[in-house]
């Protein structure tokens, strides 16, 4: 294993950590007490409600309690918790944390009832465990290098060409703001990542309370540290926030339950209410849900531009349904293009949907691998429409760098202001000649979009109206 630069990235690492720890011990008493109230109501839920599950191993769990469900309480409030509206300084914080959890077992019990066994025949408690991420990795990883740079094939792509990104970074670079990647974590020991990292929450990992960072989102997958190597390469000067709510343990086999949806939904959340401007999300899921329809609102309500790329499918591109979060009209939601030869097109396999705002490129983009999955250092080509929503991202982040300071104020004086102006600049400069195809449509929405021309119209922005939500206000 090559050690070079290990000791620095492990003092990185311990002084991040310190840095994102909690300060104050009085609400660390006032947590854990309300934790152990909702615990005791959970479990107590939970008994009452086992007479509803068939007998067998399942059952004879829920009977058993905390016993039976070690770690189980921890591990679901960990990220639940973002979706109850708590405050510790609340008078009735422990109240309503008792509350939640009587809620939580709840919709647990629901899980149980509605959801197949997985794999077929096994136990229906592991598979909505196993969806709530609970059987995730979080130790750290075998890493082969140690605060390396990005690969030279990764900080080259079309994109950087189609995109004009050298002559836009003299425009702006993204000083000031703050994206969050909502995937499968980050490989931290990448120099340029590593010192563009502002902070990080774990949703997966259930050992630590909410109020902690929780282990640090080492990535398992590579679709995280993919996703933001291209955030950084458009917006190389914002800072980065990581949320890891996926790793192999969620993507391989288990049903999507509402508990996948509310793992996102809790980031965010998280991400909303720890500084991000921006909000990177390459997840799509089949059907809308309470949960991820709320925490929308919340980030547009809090002026956080949350980029959703639409799903891709099989069947080269005819298929059109709506996907979550993009199809909400809090969000702005990005297909990709691809390149064929010397032309443009639309990607093949993306779902259409008529809410799409705008399009990036998504295809034979390369970025890198992170080294806990490969023998060196490497950059692997991303395909699909996950790829666009980093583009875009970052092109926000530097559309708000780029503001005025007053009307960058002013646009977060009030809800949805600021996403709003975001949208409707993107949109008005992006462009569909290339591809023959009317403004709006379902496959590029207002078309792809121009950075250069993009940040040239943000300066003289004003306010959009936002009478309603999101695209609901068009």
């Amino acid at each position: 294993m090559h050690k070079r630069g290990i000791l620095p990235f492990l003092v990185w690492l311990l002084a991040l950590t310190i840095s994102l720890s909690p300060d104050d011990p009085g609400r660390e008493k006032t947590w854990d007490r309300a934790w152990d109230l909702g615990r005791a109501a959970f479990f107590e839920r939970l008994k009452a409600g086992a007479s509803r599950m068939a007998e067998g191993d399942d059952r004879d769990a829920l009977v058993d309690g905390p016993a039976g469900l070690r770690g189980v309480y921890d591990h679901l409030m960990s990220f639940y918790f973002y979706l109850g509206d708590l405050s510790p300084d609340a008078p009735d914080f422990e109240a309503r944390c008792v509350d939640l959890s009587v809620r939580m077992a709840d919709a647990f019990l629901t899980s149980l009832e509605s959801l197949d066994a997985w794999p077929p025949g096994a136990s229906r408690l592991k598979a909505v465990l196993a969806s709530a991420g609970f059987y995730a990795n979080n130790d750290y990883p075998f890493y082969k290098n140690f605060l390396r740079k990005r690969t030279g094939k990764s900080k080259w792509n079309w994109a950087v060409e189609e995109m004009k990104l050298r002559g836009v970074h003299r425009l702006s670079q993204g000083d000031g703001i703050k994206v969050a990647i909502i995937d499968s974590g980050v490989d931290a020991t990448i120099r340029e990542i590593r010192d563009r990292t502002a902070g990080w929450r774990n949703v997966l990992d259930g050992r630590l309370p909410p109020w902690a960072g929780g282990r640090f989102p080492h990535d398992r997958v590579g679709h995280g540290t993919m996703i933001a190597t291209l955030a950084h390469e458009t917006a190389p000067r914002a800072r980065l926030l990581f949320v890891k709510v996926v790793d192999p343990s969620t993507l391989d086999g288990p049903p999507v339950t509402i508990w996948s949806v509310s793992l996102v939904a809790a980031g965010l959340v998280w991400a909303a209410d720890n500084g991000a401007d921006v909000i990177s999300l390459s997840l799509a899921f089949p059907w809308d849900a309470a949960p991820l329809r709320r925490a929308a609102r919340y980030c547009w309500e809090r002026n956080v531009v949350v980029i959703a790329a639409q799903g891709n499918t099989t069947n080269g591109g005819d298929e059109v349904r709506d996907c979550y979060p993009a199809a909400y009209p809090e969000c702005l939601a990005v297909s990709g293009i691809e390149r064929s030869a010397n032309d443009l097109r639309p990607w093949a396999f993306s779902v259409r949907a008529p809410y799409i705002d705008v399009a990036a490129p998504a295809c034979d983009l390369w970025s890198d691998w992170p080294s806990n999955l490969s023998v060196r250092p490497s950059a692997r080509p991303a395909l699909g429409n996950s790829f666009a929503a980093p583009i875009v991202a970052g092109a926000a982040a530097l559309m708000i760098s780029a503001m005025d300071p007053g009307l960058r104020a002013e646009l977060r004086a009030r809800p949805g202001r600021l996403v709003e102006t975001v949208r409707g600049v993107l949109r008005r400069t992006a462009a569909n000649e290339r591809f023959g195809l009317p403004t709006p449509n379902d496959r590029t929405g207002y078309g792809m979009i121009d950075i250069e021309s993009a940040l040239k119209a943000v300066a003289s922005a004003v306010a959009e109206t936002t009478d309603g939500a999101g695209r609901d206000a068009d």
